[in-house]
Formats: C-alpha cells, sequence, structure tokens
C-alpha cells in the first residue's frame, strides 16, 4: 500500500513537472511569436574578421544565401567628419574614438547594406555554425535557418580596391543583397537636395536603389536647414512597415511631416543643411 501511494506521489510529481514545462514552453513562444514572421523575410548580418568584411543576405524567397566579401585594403567612406579609411582600420578607428554606433551607417553609406546585426568573429567561415546562429540570432532563427540552408544556393562576390563604386559593384548590390520585400512592394521614394551642396540628392538617391527603393524623383530646390520625411497613408501601418522603419533609421533627425497626395507606399526625403551637416557630407569626394 505504501509503494503504491510513492509512485502515485512520483508520477504525480512527474505530471505537474511536464505541466510546468509545457506552461514554460508556451509563454516563451508567446513571447517570441512575432520572429516566427520573420523567418521567411530577407535577413541581413555582417562579419568582421581578419579575412576582412562579409555582408550576407539570406533571402529564402530568392533561395540564395549572397555574400559581398569587402578587401580589406579598401577604403571606405566614414560619415560624421572622418572621411575615407581602409576597410580593416575602420572597426579600429570607430571603436578609439567610441563612436561604434556609426558602423551601421558606414555599411549604409558605402554599400546601401542594412544589417540587423554586426559580428566580429576570427575567422568568417564560423557564420554556419549553429552554435553562431544560437548566440547572435536566437534558437528560433537558428532552427529555421538549419533547415533551410541546403535548399538555398550560395554565391560569393568581391569588392576591392579596383572595382569599389564601380557599375559592376552596383549590379551585385542591387541584384543581390537589396531587400526582396521592398523590390516586389514597390517602394518609391522621392529625394530633393536643399541643401545647396552638389551632387547630394544624387549620392543618397543611389544607395535608396541598391538597398530595393524604387527612387521614381531626384532633384534640387530651394536652400532649407530643416530636413524633411515625407509619408502617406495610414501612420499606425507604419509602425511595423519595414520600408518606413528604415528611413526612419538612417534619416531619423530630419522632421516627420505627413502628405496628402503620398501613397501608402511612397515617401519624400527632403535634404536640408542639417543632415549634410550631420554626416559631414563636405568630407565625401561627389561621385
Amino acid at each position: 500500500m505504501r509503494n503504491r501511494r510513492k509512485k502515485s506521489n512520483w508520477l504525480g510529481g512527474l505530471f505537474f513537472l511536464f505541466l510546468f514545462g509545457v506552461i514554460c514552453l508556451w509563454v516563451y513562444v508567446w513571447q517570441n511569436k512575432d520572429n516566427w514572421n520573420k523567418e521567411k523575410q530577407d535577413f541581413r548580418f555582417s562579419t568582421m574578421s581578419d579575412d576582412g568584411w562579409h555582408l550576407f543576405s539570406v533571402s529564402e524567397a530568392r533561395r540564395m544565401i549572397n555574400v559581398i566579401e569587402v578587401d580589406d585594403q579598401t577604403k571606405l567612406w566614414v560619415p560624421g567628419g572622418y572621411s575615407w579609411y581602409d576597410c580593416d582600420k575602420v572597426v579600429k578607428l570607430l571603436k578609439e574614438e567610441k563612436r561604434e554606433d556609426l558602423l551601421d551607417e558606414v555599411l549604409f553609406y558605402n554599400f546601401a547594406f542594412i544589417s540587423e546585426k554586426n559580428v566580429k568573429l576570427k575567422d568568417w567561415r564560423s557564420w554556419k555554425s549553429f552554435y553562431f546562429w544560437v548566440k547572435n540570432f536566437g534558437i528560433f532563427r537558428a532552427v529555421h535557418f538549419l533547415s533551410i540552408k541546403d535548399d538555398l544556393l550560395f554565391k560569393l562576390e568581391n569588392v576591392d580596391v579596383d572595382n569599389f563604386n564601380s557599375e559592376l559593384m552596383s549590379k551585385w548590390l542591387s541584384r543581390d543583397l537589396a531587400d526582396n520585400s521592398l523590390l516586389e512592394g514597390e517602394v518609391e521614394v522621392k529625394v530633393f537636395n536643399n541643401s545647396g551642396e552638389r551632387g547630394l540628392a544624387n549620392f543618397v538617391a543611389k544607395r535608396l536603389s541598391w538597398a530595393g527603393y524604387l527612387v521614381n524623383e531626384v532633384g534640387s530646390g530651394k536652400e532649407k536647414f530643416e530636413s524633411k520625411l515625407a509619408y502617406g497613408g495610414n501612420k499606425e501601418k507604419l509602425a511595423n512597415f519595414k520600408a518606413w522603419l528604415n528611413l526612419k533609421k538612417f534619416f531619423g533627425n530630419c522632421q516627420t511631416v505627413y502628405m496628402e497626395d503620398l501613397g501608402e507606399k511612397q515617401f519624400s526625403l527632403e535634404l536640408g543643411k542639417d543632415w549634410a551637416k550631420l554626416i559631414k557630407y563636405s568630407s565625401y569626394e561627389v561621385e
């Protein structure tokens, strides 16, 4: 009789332990439910190692893993008044200047690359490991990537001192790294240069085009100090609209305004003296 009670208590404890585990798993899944919807979107990250920089675009829609390898000696423009530096010196520079927050801008203004995370590695090839994905992007994305990686084609292109800013590099960026959701969504952007600095509108328009935006108008207007980022449609929907969030990330200092003549997927960017001064555009050799 006593043995039966012990067995019953043991089974009861095991059941409650199992139930507790199920509840914990459910809570974890609920808290991370948004990640399930993100997995099939294009995913970008960069790695910085002794082998140089590598820009990754994992696109399940295109069934591709595209990688741009940036040679160490390739000179990159660092905004904020730092001018041009060899690729292998940029990370050290930003660390010494305590401006590591500029790394995303370096990637955007040189390659129109919008990275979800920048990872420092000893060997860039370790990006393939399950540990790398769990550590940097979480278990959901790691499991998802593991389940699809064998179905994705891998392609590597090299950017060096000879082809940086060339038509060939432009082709790689707009073809291989552009965001598929932007391309399919045909998100339109108008870019106007009101800063008085020559070439600024074309400079920004080219980056937005590389990123996947449809730049349908580029021009200049009367010089103004204040920059503006205009949107149309329902503002509440913009909170989860990737195209808008990307614009806010790099042009967040611009005054946000509503324009009735713009649609939900249409934006207008007026670049004034304040924005040109912020990134120190004058330190960039006008293309």
